[in-house]
């Protein structure tokens, strides 16, 4: 019985391990899916931003 939880318990260690490796090499990863969605995210961000930030004059007399 005491076999059967050690074994278990490195199992689920060995498991979670591999997980959190994986979540790490995806999050520091520059080719990585998620790593490009929220780059462009950051970007359109920075767009509408910059966007915002200018200004047009107004001309209210076009035909004059």
């Amino acid at each position: 019985m005491i076999e059967f939880l050690l074994i278990a318990v490195i199992v689920n260690v060995v498991v979670l391990l591999g997980v959190l490796i994986f979540i790490w090499i995806q999050l520091n990863s520059t080719v990585s899916k998620l790593v490009k969605l929220i780059e462009n995210r950051i970007r359109l961000n920075n767009v509408n931003y910059e966007l915002d930030r200018l200004e047009f004059p107004v001309r209210e007399k076009l035909l004059d």
